[in-house]
């Protein structure tokens, strides 16, 4: 009968084996460890909290909360005819109450103009212009231009006309003569005067004209330091 095989008994490991046998495991456990990461990232782990957008109210109005604009309405009555003549209007102030080193002071948003048409029985051509300005200085009977650094903004139109039987030449004019200050993203010019100007001028009308107008505005806080740049580049 064939003889069984036995068993080899092992012999027991030295104390250097040993040691080389942690040694590789402890190197194994930090391969897989790496591994295990890379494929499964701990989900606990501390992430960055994002931060939060300021609310658009706060970006537009710098805190009143005034997204709502308001109009400004006025005219500037001209004694004489084809002239210049200037206004003073009280800048509207808010009641809404300050917060902390903050001012609050007027954003011009748009700048509309109306101004009455004229019949014209001339038959020769006849030049005419109207137009408004609109800044924190006073300019008087003196034509404001738009060179002025106190010159917000200014509307005007010109045209020629002439009239015969025969031959007709007329314009057509599509009125409110609209200007928009924002930058396109719905920021304006900021006014921190407390009177602003408006300047009527007009040419080669037979009659005396008045021009009207319109100031479409809101309130926005700025921090002290800008608001005293505003006051002094509006002098």
């Amino acid at each position: 009968m064939p003889k069984k095989n036995k068993k080899r008994k092992r012999k027991p490991l030295t104390q250097k084996q040993l040691k080389a046998l942690e040694r590789g495991r402890a190197i194994r456990r930090k391969q897989l460890h790496k591994h295990y990461k890379r494929k499964n990232p701990n989900p606990k782990r501390y992430k960055r909290p994002l931060m939060k957008r300021r609310k658009l109210t706060n970006d537009l109005t710098g805190g009143t909360g005034d997204v709502n604009p308001q109009y400004y309405s006025g005219e500037v009555r001209m004694a004489v005819a084809n002239t210049t003549l200037t206004f003073g209007f009280i800048t509207p102030h808010s009641k809404l109450p300050r917060q902390g080193n903050k001012v609050t002071v007027m954003e011009v948003l748009k700048l509309y103009l109306w101004f009455p048409t004229e019949a014209i029985n001339n038959a020769a051509e006849t030049h005419q212009r109207a137009g408004i300005t609109m800044s924190t200085k006073d300019f008087a009977a003196v034509y404001a231009t738009s060179s002025e650094p106190t010159v917000i903004a200014k509307l005007m139109w010109t045209g020629w006309s002439a009239f015969t039987a025969l031959y007709p030449n007329t314009n057509m004019l599509t009125l409110p003569l609209v200007m928009d200050l924002t930058d396109g993203d719905g920021h304006g010019v900021l006014v921190a005067s407390d009177y602003f100007y408006m300047q009527g001028f007009t040419l080669g009308y037979a009659a005396i004209m008045n021009l009207e107008f319109k100031i479409l505005y809101r309130f926005k806080n700025v921090s002290l330091t800008e608001y005293i740049g505003i006051v002094q580049s509006q002098q």
